[in-house]
């Protein structure tokens, strides 16, 4: 498990591509200018055995970099005496989010299939779901130059007589699959477009050799996690982004 605990944290920022990553022993830290919090986020590489008083090092490294310093923690036992010195730091937890994995590379979903295009390099067609007027404008601008800078990607999209309807992101490494940015038009939700998505970069991911796949999903995001979860995936731990009010 520690060496998942890693390989999930890394790959990751493979994904969301920071702009400079620095480390610490234990740590990742992350400086982007993106607004997107994991790739701004200090997170460590195993959830025991930290020591709290890296924390002000932490803060100065973040200090440096002109950047407020974030954590991004799992919630889990190992790490509550880290939780504990935040909270005398004043910090506090929020925006819960899942970490999610499977191993079942294999699923497909049921009924018609629906064409998928992949692509190792982003596209407009890729790019224009993101942009769709229902999207808020900044988040989708710093969501696609981040995952457009994103290490060994595969973008996917599918697309009916009027335009793209659906699009998303797998990124192969550290010996995962992962899945990020996930977006559906609102005139095609309830098609299963997403599911059709992920059981085409399953594929892509079984054909390099792989056999586990993980996604991050907000926990109030039922709607996401309910067909996740019938994609296979299981959550392995909840974290909490901490920073100051």
């Amino acid at each position: 498990m520690p060496f998942d605990i890693e390989s999930i944290e890394r790959a990751t920022l493979d994904a969301v591509a920071p702009t400079q990553i620095d480390t610490l022993p234990g740590w990742l830290l992350p400086f982007d200018r993106s607004g997107i919090a994991r790739a701004n986020s200090a997170v460590p590489l195993r959830h025991a055995n930290l020591d709290p008083h890296s924390l002000p090092l932490i803060e100065a490294r973040y200090a440096g970099q002109h950047s407020d310093c974030q954590f991004r923690l799992a919630d889990v036992a190992g790490l509550a005496p880290l939780q504990q010195a935040l909270e005398r730091r004043a910090y506090s937890a929020h925006r819960p989010v899942l970490t999610q994995t499977t191993g079942q590379l294999n699923w497909r979903p049921g009924g018609s299939a629906t064409p998928i295009q992949l692509s190792p390099v982003p596209t407009a067609h890729w790019r224009s779901v993101y942009f769709a007027e229902e999207f808020d404008a900044s988040d989708s601008a710093a969501r696609v130059a981040a995952l457009a800078r994103g290490r060994h990607a595969i973008y996917g999209w599918t697309e009916d007589d009027s335009g793209p309807l659906a699009a998303g992101t797998a990124v192969l490494s550290q010996g995962w699959l992962s899945i990020h940015g996930m977006r559906t038009r609102e005139r095609a939700r309830g098609r299963g477009l997403a599911k059709q998505l992920i059981a085409a970069f399953f594929a892509a991911g079984r054909a390099r050799g792989l056999d586990r796949a993980f996604l991050q999903v907000e926990e109030d995001n039922l709607i996401a996690r309910q067909a996740y979860q019938s994609c296979g995936f299981n959550t392995a731990w909840r974290y909490h982004y901490w920073h100051k009010p």
